[in-house]
């Protein structure tokens, strides 16, 4: 699994913008309406690798480090669905974007629901795919949690690999060409350091101002941007087929 190979015969284009202050890496492809991808926890564009050719063929696809991950800045302050939600903003406005289609995987899908419930007026559609806090499970958040933290305070190639499996319900995904490629970004200084950030959304009281309940799907809906046009994707964790954070 590699996003380089998967994309050789296509044209794309890999750009750093200025996201109110944060420096952001892009990935584009395609062309049509703009459809942003967010990934998961300690995930970066890399992840979307067997996504972005087949998405690019109808849309403008644009996939990015979410901030704190990847190779965008990593602002040294815990990292919330609102900061999250604000940065996805900034980079919509970099881009002079007036309305988008989003697909979130996991914390993506958060951060796209939450987005979407404050600022529906930059929202045709979305897809949320295994959204995260639709069940606040303290073993899978602990495992999540710790397993991040391992793969990048120790960061080696069993404990990246191991980070990956647990991810996956085809171990057969992780290749070698995955792990050095997140390797290569968890031994990054300031990612050493902004994994604590990262994981804040795994405590149970940082997560409670952010839950999911009633309240967001009205907005949702009283905004018309719910009928027809939002799926919701919601696999069982142990499930996973793909790569999910």
């Amino acid at each position: 699994m590699t996003l380089w190979t998967e994309m050789q015969d296509l044209q794309y284009s890999l750009y750093y913008l200025d996201a109110d202050g944060i420096k952001t890496r892009v990935l584009e492809a395609g062309q049509g309406e703009p459809l942003i991808l967010l990934h998961g926890t300690g995930g970066h564009i890399e992840a979307y690798g067997r996504n972005i050719k087949g998405l690019s063929e109808k849309f403008r696809v644009i996939c990015i480090d979410m901030v704190g991950h990847g190779y965008t800045d990593k602002p040294d302050q815990p990292y919330g669905i609102d900061f999250y939600s604000d940065h996805l903003l900034a980079v919509i406005k970099a881009l002079g974007l007036k309305e988008v289609l989003l697909s979130g995987e996991s914390l993506g899908g958060w951060v796209a629901g939450w987005f979407a419930a404050h600022h529906p007026e930059y929202v045709k559609a979305m897809v949320l795919n295994t959204p995260g806090n639709v069940n606040s499970d303290p073993k899978i958040m602990k495992g999540l949690r710790d397993s991040t933290i391992k793969a990048v305070v120790e960061a080696n190639y069993e404990n990246v690999k191991t980070r990956l499996e647990w991810l996956m319900y085809d171990k057969s995904q992780v290749t070698d060409e995955l792990i050095e490629a997140r390797y290569k970004i968890y031994t990054q200084p300031e990612y050493q350091r902004a994994v604590y950030n990262i994981v804040h959304l795994q405590e149970i009281e940082p997560r409670k101002k952010y839950i999911w309940d009633p309240s967001c799907a009205q907005r949702l809906k009283h905004q018309h941007c719910l009928p027809g046009r939002i799926m919701i994707q919601h696999r069982l964790l142990n499930k996973r087929n793909q790569l999910k954070k």
